[in-house]
């Protein structure tokens, strides 16, 4: 079984790439009124309402690009297709800095599953049998960019492996 959630990835880029244009085009368009009031016969604005309607863009911009960092979402891959090991693959859906990840747990190793709420947001927690009868406890793998049905399913997987 393979579980991807390369739409909402996709979707992200296509909805950050749209916010980019949309400041990109406001910008011109404010530095540009006045020609364009002149050519069309509109009012022209001023220095100071100029500059108040660059502030709100570029700061609606930097919000929105501060909540989408704050949710971090994630791509998420995973596969049991291997039949000897669990394979996570993640990376973070951010502009820049991405890191990607792979956890691979050899399926006799692998322990338990559990999910975690940091700050109202949903974080796989994977732990794996370690030497001395000890388990090993990975670090958490954002699900917020899951829907319901994806997460259904991740879990449900996860449980038939739960010894």
């Amino acid at each position: 079984m393979v579980l991807q959630n390369n739409t909402f990835a996709g979707k992200s880029k296509i909805q950050r790439m749209i916010a980019l244009i949309t400041l990109m085009v406001v910008f011109v368009l404010v530095l540009l009124w006045n020609s364009l009031a002149v050519e069309f016969g509109w009012a022209e604005l001023g220095t100071t309402p100029k500059t108040i309607l660059v502030f709100i863009a570029g700061a609606a911009y930097a919000f929105y690009n501060w909540h989408r960092f704050r949710q971090k979402y994630c791509f998420i891959y995973f596969t049991d297709d291997d039949k000897e090991h669990l394979v996570f693959r993640f990376y973070h859906i951010r502009l820049i800095g991405k890191k990607f990840t792979t956890y691979k747990i050899p399926m006799q190793l692998y322990a338990k599953y559990e999910i975690e709420y940091t700050n109202k947001l949903p974080e796989l927690v994977l732990y794996q049998k370690a030497q001395g009868g000890k388990i090993a406890k990975y670090p958490p793998i954002s699900l917020t960019a899951l829907n319901k049905e994806e997460l259904k399913t991740l879990t449900e997987t996860l449980d038939t492996y739960r010894k």
